[in-house]
């Protein structure tokens, strides 16, 4: 029977995000065994506990463990990772998928762009700004022609650029840790529309409705 192992960490028991994960899996036909667990003996305690989940389909498999993502249950890939060419430049290949907090860049003919480093930056890509302030400068100079801003989970990026955006910029913030969301909003920029999901999900979705 296909099985997958999968993640869960944090505050995941007085939040019931256990119980709906568990409850999630017994709802679509698949199985799973509790292979580890360690409960936090405090409240201020992190708990962890890793799922082995089965199915005998497994296309059912594979969209659970999608679902699974969303409610906070991380897939542990077990798998070497394969290579796949790209068609482009500036063109990740079909079906790519990225679970680190590596920046990446994409590029869109005509569309100017600023990559403003952090001070935690192991190693900045090429054309990133690593001066905090002439990263904000040059954000400035480009936020006349901007009409809408979307925030993707990045804490700390999202409330400084909302910092400096008009109120009339229609701004959305997506983020899986609702606190993100309010953050922003509590910080001045209160035109945000908070969407709390799995940024990976939302990407494809938004990418699926504007290249159908």
């Amino acid at each position: 029977m296909p099985t997958e192992m999968v993640e869960l960490r944090g505050h995941i028991i007085d939040s019931l995000t256990l119980a709906k994960v568990l409850d999630l899996i017994i709802t679509r036909g698949a199985e799973y065994t509790v292979a580890e667990i360690d409960i936090g003996k405090t409240q201020s305690d992190p708990s962890r506990v890793l799922l082995e989940v089965s199915s005998d389909d497994p296309e059912l498999l594979q969209s659970l463990l999608i679902d699974l993502h969303s409610q906070g249950a991380n897939r542990l890939l077990a798998q070497e990772a394969t290579l796949e060419p790209c068609a482009q430049d500036g063109v990740l290949p079909e079906g790519f998928y990225s679970s680190t907090n590596l920046p990446t860049k994409v590029l869109v003919s005509g569309v100017p762009y600023v990559l403003g480093g952090s001070l935690r930056d192991d190693g900045p890509l090429p054309d990133v700004i690593t001066d905090v302030v002439q990263a904000t400068d040059r954000m400035r100079e480009l936020r006349a022609n901007v009409d809408l801003a979307i925030m993707l989970a990045t804490t700390l990026h999202a409330i400084a650029v909302g910092n400096i955006l008009s109120s009339r910029v229609d701004t959305f913030c997506v983020d899986i840790n609702q606190a993100v969301v309010t953050k922003l909003s509590d910080r001045g920029s209160h035109q945000t529309v908070g969407i709390v999901t799995d940024v990976g999900l939302f990407i494809s979705e938004l990418a699926d409705i504007l290249s159908p």
